[in-house]
């Protein structure tokens, strides 16, 4: 994902936007913890909060003005990821029965079907759920209502600190692999990981220590501005409790 995309949708004018980011999160946990723990096993009810959740995310999508094709391509990244958590739940190792050359049998659970769209559901919908508080809600701000919620201070520094970092590692790895290309290789890119995950962490090391040189000149004790507070309005009430409902 890029991060210009991900500023440039958190920071836009929509309804979801405008709103306190404590309620957008702690609505946002609500909805996965929801979604681990009520819809553990397949049943009428688990697919009717799923398909609740399903058309409440699409309302919020449309009224915070997020691109909805971009958001479903990206969040399709976890099919494949999810496919071997799928298999390992419907496929079973068993020992075979005495007298059988191998001694073990692979078996596929009767409920596999329900079992597999039900985990391919839940994981799909909590990916889209952490997408859209991440596309109408800046990190800065999310990290904000965390500590209003008196979570630890330096953890949160840390995760600021990680996620930019991230991006610059993303830049640096753009550069290497373009470098590569513009000295004519023609091998595939996986051939030589090895040599650019090696440069690469090479140079990540540089930069942390110089980065760790900026802040202490600039005065860093520990603390990090993590994002301006945000005020509780009167439409953050009315959400909270069309939310909770």
């Amino acid at each position: 994902m890029h991060r210009e995309w991900i500023d440039r949708s958190a920071h836009e004018e929509g309804l979801l936007q405008r709103r306190d980011p404590r309620l957008k999160v702690g609505l946002g946990l609500a909805t996965l913890l929801l979604l681990v723990f009520g819809t553990r096993h397949p049943s009428p009810e688990s697919w009717l909060r799923l398909a609740g959740v399903s058309l409440s995310l699409a309302l919020l999508v449309v009224t915070a003005g997020v691109p909805w094709r971009p958001l479903l391509l990206r969040s399709l990244v976890i099919l494949p990821f999810l496919a071997f958590v799928i298999v390992a739940r419907v496929v079973e190792l068993t020992p075979g029965a005495a007298g059988v050359p191998s001694g073990w049998s692979l078996t596929v659970r009767p409920d596999w079907l329900a079992e597999g769209g039900l985990l391919l559901a839940r994981a799909w919908i909590s990916v889209l759920v952490t997408l859209v508080l991440v596309l109408s809600t800046p990190l800065p701000a999310i990290l904000d209502a965390l500590e209003r919620w008196h979570l630890p201070r330096g953890f949160l520094v840390v995760c600021s600190l990680v996620y930019r970092y991230l991006w610059v590692l993303l830049d640096e790895g753009k550069r290497l692999l373009l470098a590569r290309r513009l000295r004519g290789a023609r091998r595939g890119a996986w051939r030589d990981g090895g040599r650019i995950i090696a440069v690469l962490f090479a140079r990540a090391l540089d930069r942390a220590e110089r980065i760790e040189l900026a802040l202490r000149l600039r005065g860093f004790d520990g603390r990090l501005t993590l994002g301006r507070p945000a005020r509780w309005g009167r439409g953050d009430t009315g959400a909270l409790c069309l939310g909770s409902l």
